[in-house]
């Protein structure tokens, strides 16, 4: 998975020689890391310079993209604390919510599922139960379909479900995501 970030920022000096050991295939694993990285970079720069306690009340809810993304980054990177650590403030730090005419409006498009993500991210990093719940937050919040895979949600609570010794209801999680699957419309399943 490579991770595409447009930013005006500077870009980091030796990003040309990055590009092209990328084009050249010098180091295919190199390079897909190389990506990810930078943009993470990127996005650190853009929280260290312009996030803090004022950050909702200079950008409003959206500067929230600014933490999922680099949430993403960082699960792609393995870093699956600092991932959940931004999701985490996407979430409590810039939620949707009604403010003042005098404060800038704007909407954090990710707050519902950077509850998926999070929940990903501790379940690379083996929180099963903290998963689980995040899963089950997202699911309440009733998310729009055609933003989330449906069968790797029920697939991933499944598996953390078996993980918790729970195996008669991660039976039923993964029967419940098969059969849905199956009621879904033919261009919904190639999601």
């Amino acid at each position: 998975d490579v991770v595409h970030v447009q930013f005006r920022a500077r870009a980091p000096a030796d990003a040309l020689e990055r590009r092209a050991a990328f084009r050249n295939r010098e180091s295919i694993g190199a390079a897909l890391l190389v990506i990810p990285a930078d943009a993470a970079a990127t996005f650190g720069e853009i929280i260290s310079t312009h996030g803090g306690p004022q950050a909702y009340d200079n950008f409003g809810a959206a500067f929230g993209m600014i933490y999922y993304h680099r949430g993403l980054c960082h699960m792609v990177l393995g870093k699956y604390k600092e991932a959940g650590k931004d999701f985490e403030t996407c979430i409590k730090d810039f939620p949707n919510k009604t403010v003042a005419p005098d404060k800038v409006q704007s909407i954090n498009t990710y707050h519902t599922l950077a509850f998926y993500q999070w929940g990903r991210s501790e379940q690379a990093a083996g929180e099963y139960a903290g998963a689980l719940a995040l899963y089950e937050k997202f699911i309440a919040k009733q998310p729009e379909r055609g933003t989330y895979s449906p069968g790797e949600l029920y697939t991933n609570s499944a598996l953390c479900q078996s993980k918790l010794d729970k195996i008669p209801e991660g039976t039923a999680t993964l029967t419940k995501g098969i059969d849905n699957f199956t009621k879904l419309k033919p261009q919904e399943k190639r999601q």
